[in-house]
């Protein structure tokens, strides 16, 4: 027999009558591992087989709920938002955004998705969205305790159109951000792909990829947050200390490449080596806040990755500096080696690019965000 997917297939608003048998054990007490809940999502592109229509609800006890949704035409397909008033009732398929302010909490799959998940065989794609209520988690607080994953059958990573997560009408104490889970070995709940937008008691994420999601908690006063006075004060200083670096450098170079009449000797070029590290490592912490406000990644992976090559080129050469007093000291003022300077120069600037390279090919570069506890304002870098 075949069920109905909506009680009204006009009404934008589908309660999803379809209900699919899950071949899994409720853990006792009804709590569930991380690894138990990567084996339910393994299983959603199996059960899509066995739907009768396109949509079709899951329940693994009270806290467990989902539904997978599959596009009618692979040739023409729409996103999809699925939304739900609390963490007990399962999700309602919606088809008019305007419907959506009616319910706290909602997930948008954007048709992007669909499209990467759809690939060459042209058969319809399906989005099957899980909350899991009662995730066992340890030092951690998860807004609401919810955590939510997000299935296509396929691998969907830097979509533009981002899957959006929404929370609305919610109290909390603490500062959200929303964090995710690519559900394979040890939870390690990472910021990366996911933006994080907070109004008053209205929270959303935006994802580019799909994996579990939660809303992770920091206390008010913990280390990630500091007051308003404080953050002003110290971004002023820094400023100030930064900008008399820079001038005092600036004169240096000025002096030694415009006034300087005789030849410098080698302690001399390393040294303008040094200043020349100097100047470029404050001139890129002094815009770092500048190009995280753009809200362009590649920006923001771009001025973390200079200003950690710089400082590490700096600390290369104090140490060139170093080596330099004890080879002086050791042969004498007369430094005989070989083209010298050349490879000092060639070592100091090269070598530290090598772990910056390292760094931005692992995606070890992104934004950070410095809150303040007495107020909703927020200093990227």
């Amino acid at each position: 027999m075949t069920s109905k997917v909506c009680i009204n297939c006009d009404n934008p608003v589908k309660k999803i009558e379809e209900a699919l048998p899950v071949n899994m054990t409720i853990p006792e007490g009804g709590q569930f591992s991380p690894s138990a809940a990567a084996e339910l999502m393994s299983q959603m592109s199996d059960l899509v087989t066995k739907m009768n229509g396109t949509a079709a609800a899951l329940s693994l006890g009270e806290s467990v709920k989902g539904v997978i949704v599959k596009q009618k035409d692979p040739t023409e397909m729409n996103e999809i938002s699925l939304a739900y008033d609390s963490p007990i009732r399962n999700f309602d398929l919606i088809e008019d955004r305007g419907k959506l302010v009616g319910y706290s909490r909602f997930v948008t799959v954007s048709k992007e998705a669909f499209d990467k998940a759809k690939g060459p065989n042209m058969t319809s794609p399906f989005a099957a969205v899980l909350k899991f209520t009662n995730m066992s988690q340890e030092n951690i607080t998860i807004l609401g305790n919810e955590v939510l994953a997000v299935e296509m059958g396929a691998s969907i990573q830097n979509l533009t159109d981002t899957v959006n997560i929404s929370v609305n009408k919610i109290k909390f104490q603490g500062i959200p951000v929303c964090n995710s889970w690519d559900g394979k070995g040890d939870v390690n709940w990472t910021t990366d792909g996911c933006e994080t937008l907070v109004s008053g008691d209205n929270i959303i994420c935006q994802c580019t990829h799909l994996t579990f999601f939660a809303i992770l908690l920091t206390p008010l006063n913990g280390t990630n947050s500091i007051s308003t006075y404080d953050l002003n004060t110290l971004t002023t200083l820094t400023r100030v200390g930064c900008g008399l670096s820079m001038f005092f450098l600036c004169i240096v170079l000025f002096m030694h490449f415009l006034i300087r009449k005789t030849k410098p000797n080698i302690s001399t070029v390393l040294f303008i080596h040094l200043v020349t590290a100097l100047l470029l490592l404050n001139f890129t912490f002094l815009i770092n806040d500048l190009v995280a406000n753009l809200n362009n990644p590649t920006g923001c992976e771009a001025i973390a990755f200079l200003m950690h090559y710089f400082m590490l080129v700096t600390f290369t050469w104090f140490a060139v500096h170093a080596f330099h007093l004890c080879l002086q000291m050791y042969m004498g003022s007369n430094v005989t080696i070989k083209r010298y300077v050349l490879k000092v120069s060639v070592t100091s600037w090269t070598l530290p690019s090598i772990f910056g390279i390292v760094f931005l090919i692992t995606k070890k570069y992104g934004e950070l965000r410095i809150y303040t506890s007495d107020s909703e304002k927020i200093t990227k870098m």
